[in-house]
């Protein structure tokens, strides 16, 4: 038990047990949203996971966000 209760701290506090999000907040006019989802994979690719798309939103003031889920290979 005590094995199991170490282990279990160990992924919760190196991230292997939570969930992951990449989250870009721009605005239209002035960024190229292009180089989004290779940023997106670079960060998800530190935790050995994927990048996928899961939608679009407005925020205030005109700006956009895209996000962006870490999934397991």
């Amino acid at each position: 038990m005590r094995y199991f209760v170490g282990l279990a701290l160990v992924l919760s506090c190196s991230g292997c047990a939570g969930d992951r999000a990449v989250l870009f907040k721009y605005y239209p006019n002035t960024k190229k949203t292009e180089v989004f989802p290779r940023i997106a994979e670079r960060e998800c690719a530190k935790y050995g996971r994927v990048a996928v798309y899961s939608g679009t939103g407005s925020a205030e003031y005109g700006s956009v966000t895209q996000a962006w889920r870490c999934e397991a290979n």
